[in-house]
């Protein structure tokens, strides 16, 4: 069981991995996409209108109006990747390399503190669970308790 439920957690992964990473080739920076407006719940092609206070412009019905060019037409909707949002936070990789490349140093004490504690749960684990191997009944069953 424990088997099955591995294959499927890493089957699933895989399966994730190989899905975001076409999403990101198929779709260059500058490349036509929707926006998502989660008042109306719908996708839109064309970028939206937005006021002075930053919010966006709606007709009567509540579906967002589109930008519009010098031409009139609707301004398209485009993807893209920024790698710092205004206030200098990281929000996207550059480059394949840059995944595994470390940002900062207090980056990579996190990481190890991390692996040393997954480490040291793993290593306790198993020796429970060898433990359990050799005497069965460290743990009474419920059954076992009468009131």
């Amino acid at each position: 069981m424990n088997l099955a439920i591995n294959v499927i957690q890493i089957s699933a992964l895989l399966v994730f991995s190989f899905l975001a990473i076409k999403y990101r080739v198929d779709h260059p920076a500058g490349a036509p996409a929707f926006q998502y407006d989660s008042q109306m719940q719908a996708t839109y092609n064309y970028q939206f209108q937005t006021a002075k206070d930053g919010s966006t412009v709606r007709d009567v019905s509540g579906n967002p109006l589109p930008l519009l060019d010098s031409a009139g037409k609707p301004v398209p909707f485009t993807i893209d990747y920024p790698e710092k949002d205004a206030s200098g936070n990281f929000l996207t990789h550059k480059t394949a390399t840059s995944v595994v490349a470390p940002h900062k140093l207090s980056f990579i004490f996190i990481q190890a503190t991390v692996a040393i504690l997954i480490l040291v749960g793993f290593e306790s684990v198993t020796s429970m669970g060898a433990r359990l191997k050799i005497q069965p009944n460290i743990f009474p069953s419920p059954s076992s308790h009468r009131s």
